[in-house]
Formats: structure tokens, sequence, C-alpha cells
């Protein structure tokens, strides 16, 4: 969740680079375009990685039944929010990974209520 969200921010940091020369002082400022990718992708594999602990699984692990069908909605947002995140991160331009990485919040924050509802 928080990890994803800054690493968006950041994005949207090196995005408006130039209009915040001067104004603002802002992590693509600080270190340079290159270093901020890197982190921002930094931190949106750690929250997938971290999103794989015990302790998270064991809370999220509900599933329900539908149709006959046992979907574990935890499993299934973390899956997709990861997917998208691998998207996000072979995004050729910042915008589209920017539109992935909120994609990828969504999946994530979706399961997760989801397996606390059920």
């Amino acid at each position: 969740g928080f990890p994803i969200a800054a690493a968006r921010e950041v994005l949207k940091d090196l995005e408006d680079v130039e209009s915040d020369r001067g104004n603002k002082l802002t992590l693509p400022h600080v270190v340079g375009d290159r270093a901020s990718r890197w982190f921002a992708f930094g931190l949106m594999w750690l929250s997938c990685g971290l999103l794989c602990m015990p302790s998270y699984r064991s809370m999220f692990s509900s599933s329900s039944s539908v149709g006959g069908v046992v979907i574990p909605w935890y499993g299934l947002g973390h899956a997709l929010g990861t997917v998208m995140c691998v998207r996000a991160n072979a995004a050729g331009r910042l915008q589209e990974g920017q539109k992935w990485l909120k994609k990828a919040i969504y999946a994530l924050l979706g399961g997760m209520i989801a397996g606390l509802l059920t």
C-alpha cells in the first residue's frame, strides 16, 4: 500500500521536474531522474515482497465460495497487483507507469478488503 503510493508520487514528481524547478525541492531535483526512478521501482518491489510475508498471508487468508469455486481474494489481489507492478516497471513512459501503479494499488487494496470481509 504505502510504498507503492510513495513510488507513484516520486514518478509524478519526475513528470513535473521542469515546472517544479526553482519552486519545490523534490527527490528528482536532489538525486536526479535515474536515481529517482530506481528508488520508485525499489519501493514498488519492496511492497510486493512485504505482501508475501506470513503475517500478511495469515491476516488475509480467508476465501469464499462463489458458484462452487473457492476464491482466495487476498491471493488474487496480490497476484493481479504484482503483475500490474511488473507492467508499470516495463512501461516506457512515466505516465503509463503511473497508471499501472495506480491500478496495482486498487487491485492490492481490493484483495485486502475482500480478504477481510469474507
